[in-house]
């Protein structure tokens, strides 16, 4: 199989709106995560400490999501860089890596929102 500069630049806007949205998500929860501390410290409360946990929880996965992400990003410029130096197996190995990253950064976004669907449930519980 032959890849031309143009298969690995398919991963490009993925990549970017994958982080863009993650980005996003994690600016909104830094800010709960921020309101609730400061009302557990006037008022602590259970249920306040166990959405600060889950908030927690959450801003790992998505960092380690990011992470993969922005690594599935390099690469793929990486793999495109290959690809013009004329190196297309090394160019095609690399896209292969970035691929790979970008599933895991896709699970680990998965991830995320399932724990986020725990702290809804918690919230909701007692209705």
């Amino acid at each position: 199989m032959e890849i031309g500069l143009t298969t690995p630049a398919v991963l490009l806007p993925a990549s970017t709106l994958l982080l863009l949205g993650l980005s996003n998500r994690f600016l909104a929860i830094a800010s709960v995560l921020r309101d609730l501390r400061e009302r557990y410290r006037v008022v602590p409360d259970e249920d306040l400490l166990h959405q600060i946990r889950n908030l927690r929880a959450r801003c790992r996965v998505m960092r380690a999501s990011q992470a993969a992400g922005m690594a599935s990003l390099g690469l793929t410029v990486f793999a495109m860089l290959m690809v013009f130096l004329g190196l297309e197996l090394i160019g095609r190995w690399v896209f292969g890596v970035a691929l790979i990253l970008m599933i895991v950064a896709l699970v680990l976004a998965l991830v995320e929102i399932l724990v986020s669907v725990d702290a809804l449930e918690h919230e909701v519980r007692d209705l």
